[in-house]
């Protein structure tokens, strides 16, 4: 049987930068992503980021932390409350983040920060990063963990 696609969710107030996330993340994965499709989602807003992952539990959120309505730490709590939301990993991608806010993310699991505003190859170097850690600890599993 094929294995299911590998799900990114970037979500971000602004449709510019979203814009320039979904493509980072689109160039980083490819280089690396050679055992399963990657299918990266784009999110407007805390709400729609919720109701795109109660369809699709995503296995990475790039996260924006300053946004009208629900703010990155009330949309990560939300996302982690869904069916299989505890295992995405994220990274929080502002330039607005303070200590107390950090401490918040920390308590959800997040320890993985990106400040904005950030070069394109910057990005996807370090999106590059993480998808090669996705690509090893898979290529480690056996045929029965998978």
């Amino acid at each position: 049987a094929p294995e299911r696609a590998f799900h990114v969710l970037v979500v971000d107030d602004s449709r510019v930068f979203r814009k320039f996330t979904v493509q980072a993340t689109q160039m980083a994965f490819f280089r690396h992503r050679k055992s399963r499709e990657v299918v990266v989602h784009g999110a407007c807003s805390g709400q729609e980021a919720v109701t795109l992952a109660s369809f699709q539990p995503p296995d990475l959120v790039l996260l924006d932390f300053d946004m009208p309505g629900l703010d990155g730490v009330d949309t990560l709590s939300r996302l982690r409350a869904l069916p299989g939301g505890d295992s995405a990993r994220v990274v929080v991608l502002s330039g607005r983040v303070r200590p107390a806010d950090r401490w918040r993310f920390a308590v959800l699991g997040v320890n993985d920060f990106v400040n904005k505003p950030i070069d394109f190859r910057q990005l996807v170097d370090r999106l590059a990063g993480i998808a090669r850690r996705y690509e090893e600890s898979e290529s480690h599993r056996t045929p029965s963990e998978g």
